[in-house]
């Protein structure tokens, strides 16, 4: 069940998570994050570290970034087993599930990367803040969509996996690379 975090950002914050496979109906991995005080809501006690979660398309890895503490856990499906831990929050998986598109701060400003995250290699970056990612099927290509801080800009950026990038859409005007 998805909850508002705070700032009113457009992500969900995650309660809980149901992999299933959809050939045989099992529930392969499921697991469920403490919420805490959602603040503003007249509960008490301690406030959880909400978590915004992101799945590979192949549902194999799951990226679990905490709202408050700004890292991120790579998880392997269906064993739940820590794979790798990253700086700031991921938005999307490559194709392959090898590598992600994050937001990280990177001495007091943030920065749009896309990292192969088993050996936390910086494949691209970029400035502004990582808002989404997809990726093309039986492609290397990460379309990354980020921002700025204030929100007063906004670019599609085409990744490869060799690190080279094609601004897609600049502000709204679309680019043919």
């Amino acid at each position: 069940m998805p909850h508002w975090p705070p700032g009113g950002t457009r992500y969900l914050i995650t309660s809980e998570v149901r992999v299933v496979n959809l050939s045989t109906g099992a529930v392969e991995y499921e697991h469920q994050y403490p919420l805490g005080n959602l603040g503003g809501q007249l509960e008490t006690g301690p406030r959880g570290d909400w978590v915004l979660v992101v799945a590979s398309p192949d549902g194999r890895y799951l990226a679990e970034t905490g709202v408050f503490s700004g890292k991120t856990t790579i998880r392997e499906v269906p064993t739940g087993r820590e794979l790798a831990s990253l700086p700031g929050r991921v938005c999307g998986f490559s194709w392959d599930g090898s590598r992600v598109a994050a937001s990280v701060s990177v001495g007091g400003t943030m920065d749009s990367q896309v990292i192969r995250w088993i050996d936390h290699r910086v494949i691209w970056h970029g400035s502004g803040v990582a808002q989404s990612a997809v990726a093309k099927p039986d492609s290397s290509d990460l379309l990354v969509g980020r921002s700025s801080v204030a929100g007063d800009w906004y670019d599609l950026v085409v990744v490869r996996a060799d690190g080279t990038s094609s601004v897609v859409v600049m502000n709204g005007r679309v680019w043919s690379p």
